[in-house]
């Protein structure tokens, strides 16, 4: 479902992980939902492949020990909900045997209408730094609504700032500029929160991979530099000038939008990243604004993706 306005999300799908007692989650969307007057459906897909192993032939004893499950399930996820409603959130609950689990997130967003998407995320191991899953990617690429991935190891204290990461460039005069509703959505976060708003945008002279090709075709290179910054920042300016006040800080960066943009959230303390979540057409993937995927498992902080 697009949202052009924060305003506009009533109804939040906090996807809440079984496997967990602690749930940094909560805190975060009480936070969130109190702030937009929004209700909240927890929910819990379930599926246990040994459960199911252990009733081959037996079809109503597993449709019974699948009822059970989901009925201790229902159990848990209330005392999170009771948690909530004491801060005064109208709070539901939805339990389901389903897998994968992409698949029942986006099947009960649908079905619910949710405006939001709310799942924690966290890095897997430290051999492995992996941020992101390929159920969050599946999101991503399949979801209708926003998605807002908390990030569990980063704790938000009183002061909050949020970073909107652009791409004004690339965007201006095509259909699926995101920049408007980013920044917009940013902005109302900022008041609502309260938090400090912030902007980003990363710029490459020489696209990544393109360095032998461009020694052969730009002779002076410090003037292709220079155009290509002025270009940038020139878009940039328009783009801020009607979406944003001008006391706004803004991180205007020469370099890769996978290098800069996880380098600036972390020099700077960064709690939430909104970016933008384009679809090519005949590409199976999502572009996040100019950047690449990979640039989401470097941020140490929440990020909100807009589609």
């Amino acid at each position: 479902m697009e949202i052009k306005k924060l305003a506009e999300i009533k109804k939040i799908l906090l996807v809440v992980d079984p496997t967990k007692e602690r749930q940094e989650v909560i805190p975060r969307t009480i936070r969130l939902a109190k702030a937009l007057g929004a209700e909240v459906e927890l929910m819990v897909a379930e599926y246990q492949r040994a459960l199911e192993s252990s009733y081959p032939f037996d079809a109503k004893a597993l449709s019974s020990a699948k009822e059970s499950c989901l009925a201790s399930r229902e159990r848990w996820l209330e005392v999170f909900a009771e948690q909530m409603r004491a801060h005064g959130i109208a709070v539901t609950q939805h339990v389901r045997w389903e897998k994968p689990l992409y698949k029942a997130v986006v099947e009960r967003c649908r079905e619910t209408q949710a405006q939001l998407i709310i799942k924690a995320t966290h890095h897997h191991s430290i051999l492995q730094r992996a941020l992101f899953t390929n159920t969050d990617w599946h999101l991503i690429r399949d979801a209708d609504a926003p998605i807002w991935f908390v990030r569990e190891e980063h704790r938000w204290d009183g002061h909050i700032q949020v970073l909107a990461a652009v791409d004004p460039v690339e965007a201006e005069g095509s259909v699926n500029n995101l920049n408007p509703r980013i920044l917009d959505i940013a902005h109302e976060i900022s008041c609502r929160l309260p938090a400090e708003l912030n902007v980003v945008h990363a710029y490459e002279p020489i696209p990544t991979g393109m360095l032998v090709e461009f020694d052969a075709i730009v002779a002076d290179y410090e003037e292709y530099r220079e155009k290509v910054k002025s270009k940038h920042q020139k878009a940039l300016d328009r783009l801020l000038e009607s979406y944003v006040e001008s006391s706004t800080h803004v991180f205007f960066e020469e370099g890769s939008p996978e290098k800069v943009l996880p380098a600036c959230v972390n020099q700077h303390g960064h709690d939430l990243v909104v970016m933008g979540a384009v679809s090519r057409s005949g590409v199976d993937r999502i572009f996040i604004g100019s950047t690449a995927e990979r640039v989401l498992d470097n941020l140490e902080c929440d990020v909100l993706v807009i589609k």
